[in-house]
């Protein structure tokens, strides 16, 4: 990549023997983090990269990274395509599509950084529309109430 980026990869404890490698791909590998080392890394990342290729309903990591106001790179697969419906700072690429993944990271690398928060911002307020528990029960309320009639 044309970009001094580093890419960092958590619950990578298997991979962890091989370190040094990784570290000369620019790849920084964590076991599970957690607390103020999570924070750590938030806050000095761009995106957050959810290259999945097997179908999860509703990964966490997702909503976790739009909360957290970050750009999200996702495989479209399972429900991360309902998940992120209508979030701006989300690029959805095909599940196992190297170049289109490729494409999609130089794209977010490419960005300005107040491009990047922007964008994360509006993911954190998309995210939490979407998910607002109590619009969800008035909505839940007016089904039943025609139900009902």
């Amino acid at each position: 990549s044309k970009h001094d980026s580093k890419l960092h990869i958590a619950l990578a404890k298997k991979l962890l023997e091989h370190k040094a490698t990784f570290e000369k791909m620019k790849i920084i590998l964590h076991d599970k983090l957690s607390g103020h080392a999570y924070d750590e890394v938030y806050k000095n990342i761009r995106a957050v990269l959810v290259p999945s290729v097997a179908p999860e309903a509703l990964p966490y990591v997702v909503s976790e990274a739009c909360l957290r106001g970050r750009v999200i790179i996702a495989s479209r697969i399972g429900g991360i395509p309902e998940q992120v419906k209508g979030l701006e700072g989300v690029r959805l690429v095909e599940s196992g599509n190297v170049d289109e993944l490729s494409e999609m990271i130089e794209e977010v690398l490419s960005m300005d950084w107040e491009e990047v928060v922007e964008l994360g911002m509006r993911n954190r307020r998309g995210i939490l529309r979407k998910f607002d528990n109590i619009r969800i029960i008035n909505k839940l309320i007016r089904l039943f109430e025609k139900v009902m009639d």
